[in-house]
């Protein structure tokens, strides 16, 4: 039985929670037997006290965490970068903006791996990323020499051995001390660097576990999981995400026909999803009438 950990830290008013349950029913829609622990602080759950108990509603395990941090996203990555000690492994944690297409399948590690990951991607174009790319020239004196890869800190498996555990905990304290030095929020940053310090202990997962639609309609035909990365995830975007999200926050369930049609459709945006359904339900109409049409005039030639 899976499990999978979500963070979600929202200081307004819930969108960013119930965008986080649409994320976990696109899972629990591939894989019925899967759990879900969705972290969380007091004041997320104060601030969004019904976006809360329609999280619950799902199955998923709501854990309040305290933390003493200014702000919704430091606090989110204090609890993403802290995770190994907060859930016990093995586990995927996955970023609320991800909509999961098809079954992830059973991770295998060779020697010397303890987690799995997948490479980042380019914001603007959706390419896979060149470590050289990613980091600045200064981001590259942190490095004794260039990792082999960028990853993205959105999608990862966590196994149950202690390596792993010893990941999450540096990456924890990296954060909390480059944070406390500069204020900045560089969860993945510290995360590649915390793994090319570790000699790179990662499963590499195919690009399908990250695919991107940035500047374009559609996505792979293969894509496992579809991540909208905070573009497409704002809540001014009309991407499939949003639309998910509000109709969960109107009727508390996944809307199946938009989520089917966005896989089947490999469509990206809301207006395309719509668009298609609306051709699907005319042409089923047409074929309705049709038949009514025959069905009149063989009665009437009878």
């Amino acid at each position: 039985m899976a499990k999978y950990v979500y963070i979600s830290s929202d200081w307004d008013d819930g969108w960013y929670v119930d965008q986080t349950a649409v994320a976990w029913l696109s899972v629990r829609k591939i894989d019925p037997t899967a759990r879900c622990v969705v972290l969380t602080d007091a004041k997320t759950a104060e601030m969004a006290p019904k976006s809360i108990q329609r999280l619950q509603s799902t199955g998923a395990t709501v854990q309040i965490e305290s933390t003493d941090l200014p702000t919704a996203v430091a606090t989110s990555r204090f609890l993403k970068t802290g995770v190994v000690g907060l859930v016990e492994p093995p586990f995927w944690t996955l970023d609320s903006d991800t909509l999961m297409l098809r079954p992830l399948g059973e991770v295998r590690l060779d020697q010397g791996q303890a987690i799995a990951a997948v490479h980042d991607r380019n914001h603007k174009s959706g390419d896979l990323i060149r470590p050289e790319d990613a980091l600045s020239a200064i981001d590259r004196t942190s490095f004794d020499q260039m990792p082999r890869h960028y990853y993205n800190s959105g999608v990862i498996y966590w196994s149950s051995n202690s390596m792993a555990t010893e990941i999450g905990n540096r990456w924890h304290h990296d954060w909390m001390a480059q944070y406390q030095a500069t204020g900045e929020h560089r969860d993945q940053y510290t995360f590649n660097l915390c793994l090319a310090d570790m000699n790179d202990p990662v499963c590499l997962l195919d690009p399908t576990f990250n695919s991107l639609a940035i500047n374009q309609d559609n996505f792979r035909v293969d894509t496992k999981i579809l991540h909208f990365y905070a573009s497409l995830a704002k809540r001014s975007s009309r991407s499939v995400m949003n639309a998910l999200t509000e109709t969960f926050r109107q009727t508390g369930k996944l809307d199946d026909s938009i989520l089917l049609t966005a896989t089947k459709s490999h469509l990206v945006w809301a207006s395309g999803v719509r668009w298609e359904l609306a051709r699907r339900n005319w042409r089923g109409l047409a074929k309705e009438l049709q038949r009514k049409y025959l069905q009149s005039t063989a009665a009437t030639s009878n």
